[in-house]
């Protein structure tokens, strides 16, 4: 088996129909390849996902309880046999006729990890002339050079590459079971083991924009838990910039990937978790040394970045915030 697609589905089944068409028209045989489709215990009919079952034997359908998006996807992880593997959404599609020929470019070239483009667009919309520069393939290098040097606009999320299972089997990678910045904190990890990765120029991923996907329907609900999993994510980032021997591109991109999260992160915490929240937000940023904001980001940032430097004035705005009935509040 050449190919493992992993596919995590949870009440999908308006969008399930589109991303197995994009993921069926593949330049590949499908005995070469098949497509793992995990039910997160859905609640809702699942008509054309079955449909779809009950006519493609290479599309493998599983269900287990419901227990989010990571264990979802580290049950495929566990029934997969393909040499490569791809994660992608089921409400999400991706771009004809390119599995095949992105990974014999991989394969001749001894790549461990290929990345490719990913475009975000609407629920509906059609892409025109998508990009197929298969011979575009950028200059191997080790996964942490890869994050301080790459040639293509990063991405974190995994549905952007393709990666040999055998590099996620042998360094027990998995998904932590969390509802926020899964992707990326895998990603690091990753890139920690991966010795050859690529950048490709070919639109491989549509990544469909709709109102109940999980980052727009939990966020003010698990507030407090997003700005958990976002300290998890800056503490993994940190404890790397702490390693000997690390590139100096490596290190500068994580130092601006970490002084680029504090914006949004107190932000973040001042809409949708409570004021201590926003107290002990400030205080661990402090011991990051993450705060105050620095200068090129509140260039990056200036509507609130300014403020929220004067940490008493900005609890107090918090706190005044909190006093406004939740209906009123943006």
């Amino acid at each position: 088996m050449l190919l493992s697609v992993i596919i995590p589905y949870y009440n999908a089944d308006t969008w399930i129909g589109k991303a197995l068409d994009s993921l069926l028209d593949q330049d590949l045989p499908q005995s070469e390849y098949e497509i793992i489709v995990v039910d997160d215990g859905s609640t809702e009919d699942e008509k054309i996902l079955k449909d779809y079952v009950s006519r493609f034997p290479n599309i493998h359908y599983y269900r287990i309880d419901h227990a989010g998006l990571s264990p979802a996807r580290n049950y495929g992880l566990s029934k997969a046999s393909g040499q490569w593997l791809y994660l992608c959404d089921g409400d999400d599609d991706v771009q004809p006729q390119v599995l095949g020929r992105m990974i014999a470019v991989a394969n001749d070239h001894g790549l461990q990890m290929l990345q490719a483009r990913r475009i975000k667009c609407g629920e509906t919309e059609t892409i025109p002339n998508p990009r197929r520069n298969f011979d575009s393939l950028s200059e191997p290098m080790s996964g942490f050079a890869y994050l301080g040097a790459h040639p293509g606009p990063f991405s974190w999320g995994v549905w952007s590459y393709l990666v040999r299972r055998n590099v996620i089997v042998d360094n027990n990678l998995s998904f932590e079971s969390v509802f926020y910045f899964e992707d990326a904190l895998f990603m690091l990890r990753l890139l920690e083991v991966v010795d050859r990765v690529s950048f490709m120029d070919v639109d491989l991923y549509f990544y469909r924009q709709h109102a109940s996907s999980i980052l727009h329907s939990k966020r003010r609900k698990d507030g407090s838990e997003c700005n958990r999993v976002w300290f998890m994510f800056l503490d993994r980032l940190c404890a790397l910039m702490e390693r000997p021997m690390m590139p100096e591109s490596t290190l500068a991109r994580l130092q601006y990937l970490r002084d680029k999260a504090v914006y949004p992160l107190l932000l973040h915490t001042f809409n949708y978790c409570p004021v201590k929240d926003t107290r002990r937000s400030i205080s661990r940023l402090e011991a990051l040394g993450a705060y105050p904001i620095k200068p090129v980001m509140i260039k990056k940032f200036p509507k609130y970045a300014r403020i929220m430097n004067h940490k008493h004035l900005w609890v107090f705005l918090c706190w005044c915030s909190h006093l406004v009935p939740e209906r009123f509040r943006a």
